[in-house]
């Protein structure tokens, strides 16, 4: 049984340093095709849209974000639950704030993150909570954000809204 337990060990350690990114030496580790300015180029500043909530007229919005200040941290833990394999990711925390032209949102608080999967700056996931327990989910493709989902606080869907440039 020992004899075992020792030679799984052995595989496990010996996938490890041959897994992609999962080396012990910095050579082995693959290099991110973008850096926080690209980050922030992609989410950080002004963006207007059309908020959709389900019973209500629509309404523009306008969203201000910018990266979370430093030392902040979000009301959460994190944890991975992966394989032994890394996952090459970035999240970028965010504060800002949401207005709509119906009043419902005057320059109210927003927090929430930006998800990038993979080593190159094309696909991403926004997420923001408002102070009221609406959370903003979108997805970002190559340079623009999809229509995105807006749902209460227990899930539910609540609408939807879009995202762009003003």
């Amino acid at each position: 049984m020992r004899a075992r337990l020792g030679t799984a060990a052995a595989l496990s350690l010996a996938f490890l340093a041959a897994a992609p990114g999962c080396g012990p030496s910095a050579e082995e580790e693959p290099a991110f095709q973008f850096g926080l300015a690209e980050l922030e180029q992609t989410v950080a500043g002004d963006w207007a849209g059309t908020l959709r909530l389900t019973g209500k007229p629509d309404t523009t919005l306008a969203l201000h974000l910018q990266h979370g200040a430093p030392g902040t941290q979000p009301a959460c833990s994190n944890r991975t639950l992966a394989h032994t394999q890394c996952i090459d990711a970035s999240t970028m925390r965010l504060d800002g704030t949401l207005t709509t032209a119906d009043k419902a949102f005057t320059a109210a608080p927003v927090t929430g993150q930006f998800f990038v999967d993979g080593l190159v700056l094309s696909y991403g996931e926004l997420t923001l909570t408002t102070e009221s327990g609406l959370r903003l989910h979108v997805s970002y493709t190559t340079g623009a954000f999809a229509t995105g989902d807006v749902n209460t606080a227990d899930g539910a869907a609540a609408g939807t809204f879009t995202l762009k440039r003003p």
